[in-house]
C-alpha cells in the first residue's frame, strides 16, 4: 500500500491546534478533510519531536539541477535521434562532478 502525498505544515498546525481546542480526531479529520489515521498520525509524530516540520529525507541526492534537466529535454526534442551516451558526453564536458548514461536515461 503506497502512502499519499505529505502533509502540508500548515495542515500540520492546524490539526495540532483543533487538538489544543479539544476537538476529538474525528473531528479534526472532517475539518481538515483527512482521515482519522491521519490525524493520529499525525498528532503522534508532533508530540514525539515537538514540530510540525517533516523529517529530513534519507537518500541521495540529486545528480542534476532543474536547469540540467530542461537542457536534457530539449537536446532530446532537438535531435530525438540523439542518445544517451552522447548527451551525457556533452553534459559531462562542462561538469565537475560527473554523471552517468543512466542518469541521462531516467
Amino acid at each position: 500500500m503506497t502512502r499519499g502525498k505529505e502533509l502540508t505544515v500548515e495542515k500540520r498546525s492546524s490539526i495540532l491546534t483543533l487538538k489544543k481546542e479539544g476537538y476529538s480526531s474525528r473531528q479534526i479529520a472532517a475539518k481538515v478533510n483527512v482521515s482519522q489515521s491521519v490525524v493520529l498520525y499525525t498528532l503522534k509524530n508532533v508530540m514525539d519531536r515537538n514540530t510540525c516540520s517533516s523529517k529530513q529525507r534519507t537518500g541521495q541526492p540529486r545528480k542534476t539541477t532543474e536547469g540540467e534537466d530542461c537542457y536534457i529535454q530539449t537536446l532530446i526534442k532537438r535531435n530525438r535521434r540523439t542518445t544517451a551516451p552522447e548527451i551525457t558526453h556533452e553534459l559531462n564536458r562542462n561538469r565537475e562532478d560527473l554523471i552517468g548514461v543512466t542518469t541521462v536515461k531516467r
